[in-house]
């Protein structure tokens, strides 16, 4: 038998395929919902492949324009293959498909029109002709894909005739018989005999052949290799739950709405909206409530949550949630209770929606304005506006009773379509006070440096700067800037400005952290600058410092320790009301990443006599402790540590370890220590800096792949990785990422060529990790020599004790001459708690890596709060024991506080 006969033969003998499941059946469409308008139609139409069932009835359920357009936005975010890039590069090619497809397959039941939307063009396309033998149809040709590694072959028939019907898919599972014009007898040689009919019989006949033989199961390589991109289907319900609709059926909550326009800022003008809620109708006595239960108890808190769109047109301009903490006293106690939200906004006209709900009853109050937002240096009227106490009727999820808020020519006393009331108060005339340091903080500065206060709002009567709280300079006039030297040396230096008016009181400040480094998480609380009287408006305003590539989930409000307000967009800033100063009172704000981590910031607003300080924050130490063959020991308690600060003993906090026999957690023996996590699955920020100076010619090919080994080895998803040369000069060549394919690029292609400035290079990478909190290692390979670097080692030395980045050093042919390269490299790696290692070639680099993933998986985390309160700044030392015999253990040399 010829081996295409034999090939096609055993193509044919592949079992029929088993039936396929049924498709899962969309949940049934409420009544209530609008029919799917001409556009709702084309992108449904044109995401087809990609869209799923879930997917397709949330946008089906939403009933305005603007929440589908805002639903579409983020339908092509959660796909966005690097969101770290400001395109989208999924979306710019399925764009560019569709509009290929559209031009040659008119209807989108075709499945070529579907397999061009997912794959694209064919390399090449063979035209499946062959009168009175097979059916009308198309061998597509590819090469790789994005997701697919390898080449594949597809067929698709028409069923027909006629080349213009719509064309399927033909799987190789389901037979040849499939693809002919007229069905045959079985008989034992019919292969052998299509397989020599094609090539006589059929134009192109050999290509047909070949590609039929060649031809893949779509299905199968679809399921193998996710062709279609899943995102986490949590997003659809993240995004229904900030609808501003009206649930069907929900409660009344009796409330109004005040809209004030405070002042500006900047070109903005100030836009506060506050839902005035009657705490009878939220205790649930109000009007159309059942009769109060004098008994009854109200939950220790309630959570209610304040969401808002902002529409501009026809169009989604911003969106907001807030959620605010409610405790049962003051809820008892209130007739009355606002909930405000501050935007914002340039001068023209929105549509205002607000919707108020608490979720432990279920009652919602939701209300829709016309909102004119007038310029911020007019002199227009301020106005607040009233809106009905009612909510929208039950069931109803359109626009309820609309309130237009007019600026010009207001009148006092002029009644709205919803019976709200619209007065004039103080004109809108103040900018709010602002001040900003505009200082490099996102590179490494040393010497003289000049650095400017921008101030707005105010003409201050002067500015103070400051550097690591010491004064600097008092400037009286603008432009309010100084220059002074930062020195030789690269640390971290804090550079503070604060403008005051002619009596004194101080008007606006900020600071800055100079050489933080590109990944630091900061927040600074700028508002209140000064204390109100108890009962009055307290203004807070919070500013976020987010590290590169990471997103903020949310900023939280507390007084003192309790949780005030949440909000998930800036701008952070609330109106609170001013508490009775009774001993120490401060306000709190804290930040969350959406990937993990925490900042925060704390204002003091009343002492107590004795000057008690609020100290939040903790040293935290990774360590590792290891047996006598050099193992990690995974199975210690806290109570198995010592730590020493200065030499005093401090009591450990926080304990964290994983027992990976287990395969649970171990918790401290001592009744004070908090409860463990998981630290094995702590994010881990790995850099690998590699020395590419002409000494490295013959060993960075087994570097590249001993690198890329480490990092396919070592990244979870929660984990990130980056990659450092260095020469004549430090290089970047890859960011932060988790992606294997964007490392394997960065190591890639090395050139060994320069010379070696090993501590300038370092101070480079030192810089670009401060600001990472939780687990940091970077691991160096060099031979340890420098030359022509203007930092000295002692400087960089000294620049690593206070970043706090654990060294992993790798010695590679290290000259015995100088011995201070040696010295060097084993010094480092002792004070920052990493490990020294020596190897004669890079073949051996496999082995050293794969001892530091393990020990990076195996770290102890100790926390404590120093015993320390006489407020020094110079370094302090650490030293930890382990208890157990036979085991030593390594951390930081110490900290700078």
């Amino acid at each position: 038998m010829p081996l295409r006969a034999l090939a096609l033969s055993l193509l044919f003998a592949l079992p029929a395929p088993a039936p396929a499941p049924a498709a899962e059946a969309p949940p049934p469409t409420s009544p209530a919902l609008s029919a799917p308008d001409a556009a709702t139609a084309e992108f449904l139409a044109a995401v087809e492949p990609l869209i799923t069932s879930a997917e397709r009835a949330a946008y089906l359920a939403l009933t305005r324009s603007y929440q589908r357009q805002a639903f579409e936005r983020r339908f092509w975010e959660v796909r966005d293959p690097f969101p770290e890039t400001p395109r989208n590069e999924l979306q710019e090619r399925f764009r560019e498909r569709l509009r290929l497809a559209r031009e040659r397959f008119p209807s989108p039941t075709d499945e070529r029109f579907r397999l061009t939307l997912l794959l694209g063009e064919p390399i090449r396309r063979v035209p499946l002709r062959c009168a009175e033998l097979l059916q009308t149809g198309e061998i597509w040709f590819f090469a790789a894909t994005g997701r697919i590694p390898h080449g594949f072959t597809l067929v698709f028939v028409s069923g027909g005739v006629s080349a213009g019907a719509p064309h399927r898919l033909w799987s190789p599972r389901s037979g040849y018989q499939e693809l002919l014009l007229w069905q045959i007898p079985p008989t034992g040689d019919v292969a052998a005999e299509l397989a020599e009919r094609i090539p006589r019989d059929c134009p192109r006949g050999e290509e047909i052949l070949g590609g039929l033989a060649a031809a893949s199961d779509w299905s199968e390589l679809e399921r193998e290799y996710e062709v279609i991109p899943r995102p986490n289907p949590e997003w659809v319900r993240t995004f229904l739950a900030y609808s501003t609709d009206l649930p069907q059926g929900a409660p009344p909550l009796t409330a109004e709405v005040e809209i004030h326009f405070p002042g500006r800022n900047q070109s903005r003008t100030i836009v506060d909206a506050s839902v005035i809620v009657d705490a009878k109708s939220l205790r649930g006595d109000g009007a159309g409530s059942a009769p109060p239960d004098a008994g009854r108890e109200l939950p220790p808190a309630l959570g209610l949550l304040l969401d808002g769109e902002v529409l501009r047109g026809d169009e989604l301009f911003d969106h907001f949630r807030y959620r605010f903490e409610l405790s049962a006293e003051r809820l008892r106690a209130a007739t009355t209770l606002p909930f405000s939200a501050r935007r914002f906004l340039r001068p023209g006209s929105y549509t205002l929606v607000l919707r108020l709900q608490d979720p432990a009853s279920g009652r919602v109050f939701r209300r829709e304005l016309a909102l004119e937002v007038p310029p911020p240096g007019s002199l227009a009227p301020q106005l607040s506006l009233a809106a009905a106490a009612l909510a929208s009727p039950p069931g109803t999820t359109g626009t309820a009773a609309t309130a237009a808020i007019e600026v010009a020519g207001a009148a006092a006393g002029t009644a709205g379509p919803a019976g709200a009331a619209i007065t004039a108060t103080s004109a809108i005339t103040a900018i709010e006070p602002s001040l900003r340091l505009l200082a490099p903080t996102d590179q490494l500065t040393i010497g003289r440096v000049r650095v400017e206060a921008d101030v707005r709002g105010v003409v201050p009567a002067r500015v103070d700067f400051a550097l690591d709280g010491k004064p600097l300079l008092s400037k009286r006039r603008p432009p309010f800037s100084i220059e002074f030297d930062l020195g030789r040396s690269p640390r971290f230096r804090r550079l503070s400005a604060a403008a005051f008016d002619r009596a004194g009181e101080l008007v606006a400040a900020d600071e800055v952290l100079l050489n933080g480094g590109p990944h630091r998480f900061a927040l600074r609380l700028t508002e209140p600058q000064r204390t109100p009287g108890t009962g009055k408006p307290l203004e807070a305003r919070a500013e976020v410092d987010l590290p590169e590539g990471e997103v903020l989930d949310r900023v939280e409000f507390y007084l003192n320790e309790t949780r005030l307000a949440t909000l998930y967009q800036p701008p952070y800033a609330v109106s609170l009301t001013a508490p009775a100063i009774d001993g120490l009172t401060y306000l709190r704000a804290v930040a969350f990443l959406a990937g993990g981590g925490a900042a925060e910031d704390v204002r003091v607003l009343g002492a107590n006599s004795d000057g008690e300080a609020v100290e939040v924050d903790f040293v935290e130490l990774y360590a590792s402790a290891l047996d006598k063959r050099g193992r990690p020991v995974t199975d210690l308690a806290a109570g198995d540590f010592r730590i020493l600060e200065d030499g005093s003993e401090q009591v450990v906090r926080r304990f964290e370890n994983f027992d990976r026999k287990t395969d649970r957690m171990e918790a401290g023996n001592r009744e004070d220590v908090q409860p463990p996590e998981t630290v094995d699955l702590l994010p881990i920020h790995a850099g690998v800096m590699i020395d590419t100076s002409a000494s490295m010619i013959e060993e960075l090919a087994d570097a590249e792949v001993a690198a890329h080994r480490f990092f396919r080895e070592v990244l979870t998803p929660v984990d990130r990785a980056a990659v450092i040369t260095f020469a004549d000069a430090p290089r970047l060549a890859v960011r932060f990422t988790n992606k294997l394919d964007v490392l394997a690029g960065g190591l890639a292609g090395l050139q060994a060529e320069g010379e070696t400035r090993f501590h300038d290079s370092l101070a480079f990478a030192l810089h670009y990790f401060s600001g990472v909190r939780g687990k940091r290692a970077l691991i160096l390979l060099t031979d340890g020599d420098d030359s022509e670097s203007r930092f000295r080692f002692e400087e960089v030395l000294e620049y690593a004790r206070r970043t706090g980045v654990t060294i992993y050093a790798i010695g590679l042919n290290v000259p015995s001459k100088p011995v201070e390269a040696g010295v060097h490299l084993d010094q480092l790696a002792r004070e920052t708690g990493g490990r020294s290692f020596r190897i004669r070639r890079a073949n051996e680099l496999a082995s050293v890596y794969e001892t530091i993933r393990q020990e990076l998986r195996s770290q102890y985390l100790l926390a404590y709060q120093s015993s320390r309160i006489d407020g020094s700044t110079g370094f302090r030392e650490i030293t930890l024991e382990v208890l157990r015999p036979g085991v030593s253990v390594r951390t930081l040399s110490g900290y700078y506080p």
